[in-house]
């Protein structure tokens, strides 16, 4: 039995003195949630790292003193994708933040936030990874930003993409809005198109469901089968008549 115990006592230690532990030497001018927030990626962690270094009063963190700080404190939240790329066809770049243009690659993942464009002759079909399944095809020399999972956001800068929402019985439960550079619209249709010129004139089209297209404080209700075309720094047009709908080819290898 003492055998036993004494063995795990020796476990625990070497537990202990193998973690990884990082030593922060406090600078002139740092505060405790600088410190949480460049360390920990939280600016709320203050008291946590407070705690583990067996500080009781704060006004104790001045210039010199050294803060340990675990690795388990400071271990980064996961990042999840947001989307995922279907299939794609020629020179299709992404980035993240401010880096430089990738090329993708086969099921490619994005982040929130990042940017995808495709180049002359190239294509896409980028995914929702999110339930209702949601598929944005993105023509040639397009460049689109992909925001918020959670509200199905997108910024369309430049070219046109047609997106189409595949579980039909969970149209009600759809958030989403596309901005481009001359609207803003909020869409509760399954299936429609948005293109946007070097001019950055915004034309949509609604094929299924409702869109609302709001420029300069003014909203448009456009119906499927209608469109509508912004100009920048104009309201929208009152929605027309569509001639023929845009079938789109799907993106092949």
């Amino acid at each position: 039995m003492n055998r036993f115990l004494l063995s795990t006592v020796f476990l625990i230690s070497i537990s202990i003195f193998s973690e990884d532990i990082e030593e922060y030497v406090i600078k002139d001018k740092d505060t405790l949630s600088k410190i949480a927030k460049e360390k920990l990626s939280d600016m709320n962690k203050w008291k946590e790292l407070l705690q583990y270094n067996q500080i009781a009063n704060p006004n104790m963190i001045r210039p010199g003193v050294v803060l340990k700080i675990p690795a388990y404190l400071s271990k980064k939240p996961k990042i999840e994708p947001i989307a995922g790329l279907k299939v794609f066809l020629g020179e299709v770049q992404y980035k993240q933040n401010e880096l430089d243009w990738k090329n993708v690659e086969k099921n490619q993942k994005f982040l929130e936030n990042d940017v995808v464009r495709t180049k002359e002759k190239s294509s896409a079909e980028i995914e929702y990874l999110e339930q209702p399944l949601t598929v944005i095809q993105v023509r040639e020399k397009s460049i689109i930003k992909l925001e918020k999972a959670s509200e199905r956001s997108l910024d369309l800068r430049l070219g046109n993409i047609f997106l189409k929402v595949l579980n039909q019985n969970e149209t009600d439960k759809i958030k989403y809005r596309v901005k481009t550079p001359s609207s803003v619209a909020s869409v509760r249709g399954t299936e429609f198109y948005v293109s946007v010129d070097k001019q950055e004139t915004t034309l949509l089209g609604c094929y299924k469901g409702l869109v609302d297209v709001n420029a300069q404080n003014i909203t448009v209700k456009v119906p499927a089968g209608y469109g509508t075309k912004v100009v920048k720094g104009q309201p929208p047009l009152e929605p027309f008549k569509l001639l023929d709908e845009i079938i789109p080819k799907p993106v092949k290898e």
